[in-house]
C-alpha cells in the first residue's frame, strides 16, 4: 500500500514496484487509508508520506503501530524530508525506513525487497518460537506427572518447595511400607529447568520400587547411583538426603545418608540436637561407589522433627549479598512458625533481587 495525497507519487511508486512481483494499492491520504485498512486491506507493507494535508505521514503512523491488526506490518516513510530529526522520530514511532526524495526505482525495490524478507523471517521466527514454546510446555506437564509418586505419602511430611522454573530441579518424595517403615528422600539436581527436571521422572519410579522392597539404606542408595550414572548424561547429577525411619513401639530409629547435600537436622523442642553433614558425594557421579559407611544412625523421641534441605535455602541471598545461612534457618525451624510461612521469610530477606535457586526444605515429624 501507498498513501500519499499525490498522484504522481503512487504512478512513480508503482512503476518502481510493477506487477507481477507486486501489487500496489493506493490511498490518496490517511483518511482513505485508514478506512481500506478498516475494511480488511492487509497489505504486507506500508510506504507511507510524511507531509499530507490533514493528518501527516507520523501521526498515521501512530495509529497504525496503535491498531492490533496493522502495527506488524512494517512502514517505509517516503519524504521530501531529509532531516535527521525527521528521520529519527519516523524510526522512533515505529517505522522499519526512511526513503528520502528523490526517489531512485533501484532504491525502492531495494529497500521493500529487504524489509519483507526481513518481516518473513521474524513471522516464522516468531511461529517456531510459538510450536517450541507449546512443545516446551507439554514436555514441562509430562514431567511433573510423572515425577509425582503414586505412593501414599508418608504420614508427618511437610514439603516447601520454591522453582524458579515451571519444572524443578528438586525432588521431595516420602512414604510409608506396610510394615511401618518409613522412607524420605529429597534430592537436588543439577542445573535449573526442563534439564534438571528429566532425572526426577527416573527417581520417582526407582523410589516407588526400592520403597516396596524396604531397601536398607546403602543399597536403596547404591541402587539410584547406578541408575543415574548409567542412563544421565555425565552434566546431570543429584545431590540427595535420604531417611529410613523404623520405629518399634516408642523407640525410633533412624537411618540418615547425606550425598552432597546441606545439614540434615535433628531438633526436638528448640534444640538441634544432631548435625548431618554430607559424608558422599552426590548420586550418579561414579559408577560404583560404597555407600556402608556413609550413614548416620541415631534413635529419636515422638515429637522429634528431621529437616532435609536443599542448599537453596541458605544460599539464599539478601540485596547486600549476605546469605540466608544456617542460623537463620535453625531460628525459623524453632520459632514454631508453619512451614509454609518460609516463602514470605525467605522473600522478606532477599528483598528486590529474589531467589537464584530452586529450593527445597522437608520435615518429618515423628
Amino acid at each position: 500500500m501507498v498513501i500519499d495525497d499525490e498522484p504522481i507519487n503512487f504512478d512513480l511508486l508503482k512503476r518502481a514496484l510493477r506487477y507481477p512481483y507486486y501489487k500496489v494499492a493506493a490511498a490518496c491520504g490517511a483518511s482513505e487509508a485508514l478506512e481500506m485498512l478498516a475494511d480488511g486491506l492487509l497489505p504486507d507493507i506500508i510506504l507511507l508520506d510524511v507531509m499530507m494535508p490533514g493528518m501527516d505521514g507520523f501521526e498515521t503512523c501512530r495509529l497504525l503501530k496503535e491498531n492490533p491488526q496493522t502495527r506488524e506490518i512494517p512502514v517505509i516513510f517516503i519524504t521530501a524530508k531529509s532531516d535527521s530529526e525527521s528521520e529519527s522520530r519516523a524510526l522512533g514511532i515505529g517505522a522499519v525506513d526512511f526513503i528520502s526524495k528523490p526517489l531512485s526505482s533501484a532504491k525502492v525495490r531495494a529497500r521493500v525487497k529487504t524489509h519483507l524478507e526481513l518481516h518473513s523471517v521474524r513471522r516464522e521466527l516468531e511461529r517456531q518460537n510459538r510450536s517450541l514454546l507449546y512443545d516446551q510446555r507439554t514436555a514441562e506437564e509430562v514431567v511433573r506427572k510423572m515425577a509425582s509418586s503414586n505412593l501414599a505419602p508418608a504420614q508427618g511430611t511437610q514439603t516447601l518447595t520454591l522453582s524458579l522454573d515451571p519444572t524443578c530441579g528438586d525432588i521431595a518424595l516420602s512414604a510409608q511400607t506396610v510394615t511401618g517403615e518409613r522412607y524420605v528422600l529429597l534430592g537436588d539436581f543439577t542445573g535449573h529447568g526442563l534439564p534438571a527436571a528429566i532425572g526426577s521422572c527416573l527417581i520417582s519410579y526407582m523410589f516407588e520400587s526400592l520403597v516396596n522392597k524396604a531397601l536398607p539404606l546403602n543399597d536403596f542408595l547404591e541402587a539410584i547411583n547406578t541408575e543415574l550414572y548409567k542412563r544421565l548424561p555425565s552434566h546431570i547429577f543429584m545431590a540427595t538426603s535420604l531417611l529410613h525411619i523404623d520405629r518399634h513401639n516408642n523407640h525410633i530409629r533412624v537411618r540418615a545418608s547425606n550425598c552432597g547435600m546441606p545439614d540434615i537436622l535433628h531438633l526436638r523442642g528448640s534444640t538441634t540436637l544432631f548435625y548431618g553433614k554430607s559424608g558422599h558425594s552426590p548420586l550418579g557421579i561414579q559408577s560404583e561407589a560404597d555407600f556402608t559407611k556413609s550413614f548416620y544412625e541415631f534413635e529419636a523421641l515422638p515429637g522429634d522433627r528431621i529437616c532435609l534441605q536443599t542448599d537453596g535455602v541458605v544460599e539464599a541471598l539478601s540485596e547486600s549479598g549476605e546469605p540466608f545461612g544456617q542460623e537463620r534457618l535453625e531460628l525459623f525451624l524453632h520459632s514454631d512458625t508453619p512451614l509454609s510461612s518460609l516463602q514470605q521469610t525467605l522473600d522478606s530477606f532477599t528483598g528486590s533481587s529474589g531467589l537464584h535457586d530452586d529450593l527445597s526444605l522437608m520435615e518429618v515429624t515423628l
